[in-house]
């Protein structure tokens, strides 16, 4: 273990295990501290998720988003320029300006302590919910040499999401998550129900899915953008940018036009909703239309999910309104 490590207003002391910042103590939590002990302690290499889950949770069986955590936690507190992340392999401590076997003075014993996310940060702090990981890491390399201090938080599901918006949701300023997630997931049913549950958080919602009624819904559904993955980096880096400073984004064409409920909606699910508008229920349907009441089911799903419905009445009633059950769009 090396003695007092410098790095920018930091002095880490590992034989008394204290960080300290402006030389008052900061309070970190001890799987935190264990974790960056290590990466000071081996900074001359990359260390790779394996290594430092079995360092800091020896015999325990834990998921890779608990190393996020941590590593998140670290960066908001000490920079995100510190910890680098080096894709496919792990991460590796480079935030070291000086190293010293003497220990400094500790400073005023009476100075007041620095909580974890006291450091505040210019850069971005992004949370992006993508299932595949190819995309995911790619998009946070592109990120990091687009938008330098850019601090991108990466998982595969809204499970793993809730999980790191449970242990730091102040330390996230925008949400960004993928239309199509894995299980037939809807990431813009996933959107508005955060959106519902923490207003004060910006949500975000892009998509390669060829279906241009997408940017009105999740307009209308209150996220702040709807970001197609056709956008160049540079692009990209600007509308987080202002999505950062409290502004709103989506293609042009969304954001002039009204939200069309019957637009996004096949044929097959429309005859649903003619259907269901003349009484008939879901075995009913699935004769009328040779399908399976799962399979009629599962059509309402995704009807509610693209007209922001809560049940198969107001589904008849929003597309009464704009005239759409007579209208077809092909499978």
């Amino acid at each position: 273990m090396p003695g007092v490590v410098h790095f920018g207003d930091f002095e880490l002391r590992p034989g008394q295990r204290l960080l300290l910042h402006h030389g008052a103590p900061v309070q970190l939590g001890g799987r935190a501290l264990d974790l960056l002990l290590l990466l000071v302690a081996q900074r001359q290499r990359v260390l790779s998720k394996r290594e430092l889950i079995d360092h800091c949770w020896p015999d325990q069986a834990v998921e890779p988003n608990n190393l996020a955590v941590q590593i998140w936690a670290l960066r908001r507190l000490l920079g995100a320029d510190v910890i680098a992340t080096v894709p496919g392999r792990g991460y590796q401590f480079v935030g070291v300006d000086v190293a010293s076997a003497d220990a400094a003075p500790t400073g005023d014993a009476d100075a007041p302590s620095m909580a974890l996310g006291d450091a505040a940060q210019d850069g971005l702090r992004l949370l992006l919910i993508d299932d595949h990981p190819l995309f995911r890491e790619g998009l946070a390399l592109a990120l990091a040499q687009a938008l330098p201090g850019v601090q991108v938080a990466t998982c595969a599901t809204p499970a793993e999401a809730q999980r790191l918006l449970a242990a730091d949701a102040d330390g996230i300023d925008l949400v960004l998550v993928d239309h199509r997630l894995a299980g037939g997931v809807s990431g813009l049913h996933w959107a508005r129900a955060l959106r519902q549950a923490r207003p004060a958080l910006a949500v975000a919602l892009m998509s390669g899915a060829d279906d241009t009624s997408l940017p009105a819904r999740a307009r209308d559904a209150g996220l702040a953008a709807f970001l197609p993955k056709t956008l160049d980096v540079t692009t990209l880096a600007r509308v987080l940018q202002a999505l950062q400073a409290g502004d709103t984004w989506f293609p042009p064409a969304a954001a002039a036009a009204p939200v069309n409920p019957a637009a996004g909606l096949t044929e097959r699910q429309q005859q649903v909703v003619q259907l269901a508008a003349q009484g008939a229920n879901s075995k009913a349907i699935g004769l009328a239309l040779g399908i399976s009441p799962a399979t009629v089911r599962n059509h309402f799903a995704q009807i509610f999910e693209r007209l922001g419905a809560r049940s198969r009445a107001q589904a008849v009633q929003l597309l009464r309104r704009a005239d759409g059950l007579g209208r077809h769009n092909p499978d």
